[in-house]
C-alpha cells in the first residue's frame, strides 16, 4: 500500500480552497497570504503529488482521500 505524503495544515487549507475552485486570489484573501505564497503552496503541493497543475491536484486528492478533511 502506498503511503499518502504527507501535506502541511496550510497546504491543505489550499488544497481545500483548489477543490472549491478558488482562484490564488480567493485564496489569498480568504487565508490572509500573498498570492506569491498561494503560489509556493500550490507548487509544493503539485511536486508531492507529482503533477504539473490545479486539475490533475484536485483529480488525486479526491480520488485517493486527500479530500476527506473538507467534508469534517
Amino acid at each position: 500500500m502506498k503511503k499518502k505524503k504527507e501535506l502541511t495544515k496550510r497546504e491543505k487549507e489550499v488544497l481545500k480552497c483548489l477543490i472549491q475552485g478558488k482562484t490564488n486570489r480567493q485564496i489569498s484573501d480568504e487565508l490572509i497570504i500573498t498570492t506569491s505564497t498561494v503560489k509556493a503552496h500550490c507548487k509544493s503541493i503539485f511536486e508531492k503529488f507529482k503533477v504539473s497543475g490545479r486539475v490533475p491536484a484536485v483529480v488525486k486528492a479526491l480520488t485517493e482521500g486527500y479530500g476527506d478533511f473538507i467534508l469534517s
